[in-house]
């Protein structure tokens, strides 16, 4: 379910983007357009990979999640330029939202990281107690 929400969110942000870079862009400012058009445009091929190759990785997914804060800080930007009256604060939130998500996925990646390697360490020490106990260490000189 988190999934699904995940993608419709990134569908969303990527649908928006692609929007005002294309309206930036008829509206005579190439640059800014084409920079949150790409922006867009790599969102929606992140989706499609995500959904093509059926791979998570944590790092993609925080480092998309990064561009996506940056992307909707930059078009908060251009709103503000624009001097619009609302829709800026949406866009603000949801950036900062973004952001907050990536530290949270890193928060999880690092626990995550480091409780495997407590288990791995632990399972360790367990196997040469039990070998200590039946006697069964490797020497040194082997």
């Amino acid at each position: 379910m988190y999934k699904r929400f995940g993608t419709i969110a990134h569908l969303l942000t990527g649908f928006v983007l692609v929007l005002k870079g294309y309206a930036k862009i008829t509206d005579h400012y190439p640059v800014t357009g084409s920079i949150i058009l790409l922006f867009g445009l790599a969102i929606f091929g992140y989706v499609y990979y995500e959904k093509r190759q059926r791979v998570h990785s944590p790092y993609l997914q925080m480092l998309v999640h990064f561009f996506e804060g940056l992307a909707l800080l930059f078009t908060t930007y251009v709103y503000i330029d624009e001097g619009k009256t609302y829709i800026q604060y949406a866009t603000l939130a949801a950036g900062i939202g973004m952001f907050v998500t990536v530290y949270i996925l890193y928060k999880k990646q690092k626990k995550y990281s480091l409780h495997s390697k407590s288990k791995m360490k632990t399972e360790h020490t367990a196997a040469n107690e039990l070998n200590e106990a039946q006697g069964t260490l490797p020497s040194a000189e082997e």
